[in-house]
């Protein structure tokens, strides 16, 4: 349901990471740390693997 309603006004594309929550101090708002260009981030699951999204600047401005 949360995909469905994620896509309805924003096209998703294979590879990419949705975020459904944090853990305490583990938002932007709360740190102050916003993702930026050059900036990767990973996700890593036991015995299955990791898939890495580098953050880039749009091309299709």
């Amino acid at each position: 349901m949360a995909i469905a309603y994620a896509s309805l006004e924003e096209q998703l594309f294979p590879g990419e990471l949705i975020a459904t929550g944090t853990l305490p101090g583990g938002c932007a708002l709360e740190n102050g740390y916003w993702l930026k260009p050059g900036d990767t981030i990973a996700l890593c699951i036991d015995r299955i693997g990791t898939l890495t999204h580098p953050i880039v600047l749009p091309t299709d401005l």
